[in-house]
């Protein structure tokens, strides 16, 4: 299955400008795409639906039909898994959107993981304008699930899942990635 990793970030402060990162690894946790996008003035919370909403269209695009969405954002992943409620009226419009692609899919896996992952940390290394060599080894394991569309039943805890996984000690590591 594809994964697609996003973060959103806005600043010097929040809100601010917004900046959005997209990673897809294919299933043998190589780099498969990856993207970058400079947004206008808004919320972190609004860079990480806007990153996300960027994220699910390109692998829309890509013709993806089964996908591993992850997000490092607990207000988002709790948002979309309907255990919080959207009240702030900026984030509504945002939901809908995402939930309507997420229709478009056979299957979705909306995962949320630390922001001290590697998984995390290539997402926002992306959301900041750094690139990877596509074909790179970088996909890190799940740290929780939620199936939000499957075709039986449609919504289920998915158990931990191990993928290859690149260790780095630190983000200096990380940073040597890039060709």
């Amino acid at each position: 299955m594809f994964h697609l990793v996003t973060d959103g970030a806005c600043g010097p402060r929040n809100p601010g400008f917004m900046a959005v990162g997209v990673v897809i690894f294919n299933p043998k946790g190589e780099l498969f795409y990856q993207y970058h996008g400079k947004l206008v003035w808004g919320t972190n919370s609004t860079a990480e639906y806007e990153a996300l909403i960027r994220g699910l269209e390109a692998a829309r695009d890509l013709k993806l039909t089964r996908i591993r969405a992850s997000v490092d954002s607990q207000l988002l992943y709790h948002q979309l898994s309907g255990s919080y409620q959207v009240r702030a009226k900026h984030l509504k419009s945002l939901h809908r959107q995402v939930k309507s692609l997420m229709q478009g899919f056979s299957y979705v896996e909306l995962t949320w993981h630390s922001r001290e992952t590697p998984e995390a940390r290539i997402a926002d290394a992306v959301s900041k304008g750094q690139s990877f060599k596509l074909g790179d080894v970088l996909c890190p394991p799940v740290v929780e699930a939620i199936v939000i569309k499957a075709p039986a039943p449609p919504t289920k805890l998915v158990p931990k899942k191990s993928a290859p996984v690149r260790r780095f000690s630190s983000f200096q590591d990380l940073k040597q990635m890039t060709p």
